[in-house]
């Protein structure tokens, strides 16, 4: 079932419009659906259309591929550069994943870490304790001694 699902959507999925692509990684990856085309496909239109993205897509898309654990470079840069421009209207949750995924995926990117830590510092009196935990922890994953960061969350 999950495969013929997989199969339809892939035919379809250069009718979708970003959130669609963005929604569609987060179902397949909490589902932890493995499905290669199918992820693929999704990483290929994404990337096309990257430019459209908005924060909480790419940080929605980057969770995404980091659950499946799906490295796909070019996209994994383009996520990491337009994340910079968007930076800002970065919500507590979308900083929290950005910084998660990147961790995740073993993906070192000094000028988004160190956005996503002054947006962080900025937003802390709105992060919870998962947001705070993950940025904490993708500090911590990725050896990155942030001591401002760390006197914020502290």
């Amino acid at each position: 079932l999950i495969d013929a699902l997989a199969a339809a959507a892939l035919q379809r999925i250069s009718a979708l419009h970003q959130q669609g692509l963005a929604n569609m990684a987060w179902s397949v990856s909490r589902l932890l659906v493995q499905n290669s085309p199918l992820m693929a496909g999704i990483a290929s239109e994404a990337l096309a259309r990257i430019q459209e993205c908005s924060a909480q897509h790419l940080s929605n898309t980057a969770w995404a591929l980091a659950r499946l654990q799906w490295t796909d470079g070019p996209l994994i840069n383009a996520i990491a550069a337009q994340s910079l421009r968007h930076i800002w209207q970065c919500g507590a949750q979308n900083l929290g994943n950005l910084a998660w995924a990147f961790a995740k995926m073993c993906v070192y990117d000094g000028p988004l870490m160190a956005a996503i830590s002054s947006a962080a510092i900025a937003k802390i009196s709105a992060c919870g304790h998962q947001e705070i935990g993950n940025i904490a922890w993708a500090c911590a994953t990725l050896c990155l001694r942030d001591m401002p960061l760390l006197d914020a969350i502290a």
